[in-house]
């Protein structure tokens, strides 16, 4: 038996945030589902933690497929998790 059911039962039950519902889309393979999520932080302008970008994206990194990132959807998923980091003002910095 497969866990998956258990974690997408006991996710959605409690309310998990969408941080946690797209990694487990994108470790899931669910990758439609992943971009809706992604969408859904932009428009909620909800900022993911740095670890969660990198985790989407070593995630993505990792599937067999994209790894070469041939296909399509391997960057558009990429991109996806990139446009959902916080934009910098570099003028604010100072060195």
């Amino acid at each position: 038996m497969s866990a998956y059911p258990l974690v997408q039962m006991y996710s959605h039950e409690n309310g998990s945030s969408l941080t946690a519902q797209t990694t487990f889309a994108i470790r899931d393979g669910r990758y439609a589902d992943a971009l809706t999520h992604l969408q859904e932080l932009r428009e909620s302008k909800h900022i993911p933690k740095l670890g969660a970008l990198q985790r989407w994206a070593r995630d993505c990194m990792n599937e067999e497929e994209f790894a070469s990132l041939e296909k399509e959807e391997a960057i558009v998923l990429l991109d996806a998790v990139r446009s959902s980091s916080p934009r910098i003002n570099c003028s604010l910095l100072h060195y």
